[in-house]
Parts: C-alpha cells; sequence; structure tokens
C-alpha cells in the first residue's frame, strides 16, 4: 500500500503515455511483515524466524496471508485504471517451497520456486484498442515460457518500438 500514493502522484502526470514499474516485496519471508492485522485471515501464523520452530500450517498460513496481502493491492492498482487504456503484467521473481520433500521458503532450486506466479490484467479500453494483442494473449494462456518472455511482453504491450522487441518472445503476438 505504501506504492499507491506515489502511483496516483505518476499517474496524475501531464504525460500521456507512462510505463510504471513497481516492485513490490509480495510473499518473501518475514511473511507477517507484509500484510497487515486484518489480512490475517488464517492462524495459527508464524511466531518466530526460525522456520524449523514452526508447523507447516502456521508457515502455510502466513503465506497465504500474504498473498491475501498482494490480492488486495493489485486490486487498488487495477481499480486505478479500470477506466483508462491501461495493462498490468505482474510476474514473481520466484516461487516457494511450503514443505515440499522437507524444502522451505526459496533456499533451494526446486520445482516450485521455478514456478512462477504471474498475470495480466487488461482494462476494456485496452481491449477495444488492441484487440489482436489480446486474441494473442488469450490464445498464449496456456503456454509454458520462461521469465525471458517479460521484457518483450512488457515492450510491445506499450507499443514501443525498439530493435531489441522479439516478438516471438511476446505473451501479446500469436
Amino acid at each position: 500500500t505504501e506504492l499507491l500514493p506515489a502511483l496516483d502522484d505518476f499517474l496524475g502526470g501531464s504525460s500521456p503515455r507512462k510505463v510504471a514499474v513497481m516492485h513490490t516485496i509480495g510473499s518473501h519471508w518475514w511473511y507477517p511483515a507484509h500484510y497487515t492485522r486484518s489480512q490475517a485471515r488464517w492462524t495459527p501464523e508464524v511466531d518466530s524466524r526460525i522456520v524449523s520452530e514452526m508447523s507447516r500450517a502456521q508457515i502455510v498460513n502466513s503465506y497465504d496471508n500474504t498473498i491475501l496481502a498482494s490480492d488486495s493491492f493489485w486490486k487498488a492498482v487495477i481499480d486505478r485504471l479500470r477506466g483508462s487504456r491501461s495493462i498490468v503484467i505482474f510476474i514473481s521473481d520466484h516461487g516457494e517451497s511450503l514443505g515440499e520433500d522437507g524444502r522451505w521458503i526459496h533456499s533451494a532450486d526446486a520445482p516450485e520456486v521455478r514456478s512462477t506466479a504471474c498475470f495480466v490484467w487488461y482494462s476494456p479500453k485496452y481491449a477495444s484498442f488492441y484487440p489482436q494483442k489480446v486474441a494473442a494473449l488469450r490464445a498464449n494462456a496456456h503456454r509454458r515460457v520462461s521469465t525471458d518472455y517479460i521484457f518483450h511482453t512488457v515492450l510491445d504491450a506499450g507499443a514501443i518500438t525498439t530493435p531489441v522487441l522479439d516478438r516471438g518472445r511476446s505473451l501479446l503476438a500469436k
């Protein structure tokens, strides 16, 4: 929520074309620092920074509370953009181990750590202005890609013309 006032200032600026990049903390360890008491829906929560001292339920519940907080944040971002020609692209920097084969947090290379969360939201105005891009995005919804697609997708989403754009690695291209 600390980023929202800065986003409001940025959106209120005079430039007609804007690209905002926001780095959020999301669901990184120490989980309780990333959600408010009112967002603590699942209990028991973690009460120690030493993972081995806690139950799986405590860790998973606290992690889930961070997801609820992240959902609330992204809803607030999207609500600010709903009436404009906008697109939001979110990707996590890594996944999280929550006890799979005894692994916790993201300290070991594991399939769940390599599988990152990602979503794309676009406004109705964006969809009407770029119907081909939205159709390609929908067609690519279940395509397995890597994080290097995000750079090209962001350029394509903003209609940024540059020789470094590889439309073959944009999720907005068929």
